[in-house]
């Protein structure tokens, strides 16, 4: 419970805008139900549910986040459906990508699923719509040096790839905002 006065959540206060909810024109109203929007976060027409958006969050047009909790810097891409998931800061899915509604294609797709099937994914990952997903480099060299993260990698059908930016690289929601409004995408 994030109300609870007697176990305060101890964080910095970010210097950022309030949180701003978008109707993006001919793609239908934000529907928010009982989810926490932290500042400086952008949602565009989208499906939120029992779900906790992290500071400096974008969330493209038409995607749809249920049961999710998502850290600062995540960007959800247009059309995407996620459900259950819990992501670390700067992981991007990319626009139209399923995440957490198949366990089967899932458990092919993602190392880290809890018992319960909620999908965890570690900073600076990226999502593809389809086939393996991609790990920010230095991340991946903090997990191959682990050796449960290691063997839960290897594990992985689809496999995965490893990018060469690190896990703090990322643009925050406001430019990301502007460039794809600009572009009438936004």
């Amino acid at each position: 419970n994030l109300y609870n006065r007697r176990w305060r959540i101890r964080t910095a206060q970010r210097d950022y805008p309030p949180a701003r909810i978008v109707e993006n024109l001919n793609k239908g109203p934000a529907r928010i139900r009982d989810s926490l929007i932290c500042e400086g976060s952008i949602i565009s027409s989208v499906r939120l549910e029992n779900s906790l958006v992290g500071y400096d969050c974008f969330i493209h047009a038409r995607a749809e986040l249920v049961d999710s909790i998502l850290l600062a810097g995540c960007d959800i891409g247009a059309g995407a459906l996620v459900n259950r998931v819990m992501l670390d800061k700067n992981v991007r899915i990319a626009a139209d990508a399923r995440v957490g509604l198949d366990p089967e294609l899932d458990r092919q797709r993602f190392p880290w699923i809890t018992p319960n099937g909620w999908i965890t994914l570690p900073k600076g990952t990226f999502v593809p719509a389809e086939g393996p997903i991609e790990l920010a480099r230095d991340m991946h060299d903090v997990l191959r040096n682990d050796e449960t993260a290691a063997a839960e990698l290897a594990a992985v059908a689809a496999g995965y790839t490893v990018s060469d930016r690190g896990r703090h690289s990322y643009e925050s929601a406001g430019p990301r905002y502007r460039r794809l409004a600009d572009h009438g995408e936004g």
